[in-house]
């Protein structure tokens, strides 16, 4: 995670301050299964027995940014 933080940190610099990152940790059928994103400077984890949807809600909610679904 080190490794995306860095170069997110350098993406974030270069944009509008709006960038948004998802994660997949796996791929279900070609469906991308999102289990980090980075928000505006924070990285929100995928807890334990949280769907997709409830996540990416959740972080809606805390971030205040919407994000667009894969």
């Amino acid at each position: 995670m080190s490794a995306l933080r860095k170069r997110v940190k350098r993406l974030e610099g270069e944009s509008d301050g709006g960038l948004s990152v998802l994660v997949a940790d796996s791929f279900n059928d070609g469906v991308p299964v999102i289990g980090t994103v980075w928000v505006r400077g924070q990285t929100y984890e995928r807890e334990g027995g949280e769907s997709q949807e409830q996540f990416l809600a959740r972080v809606e909610r805390t971030s205040g940014t919407t994000i667009e679904r894969p």
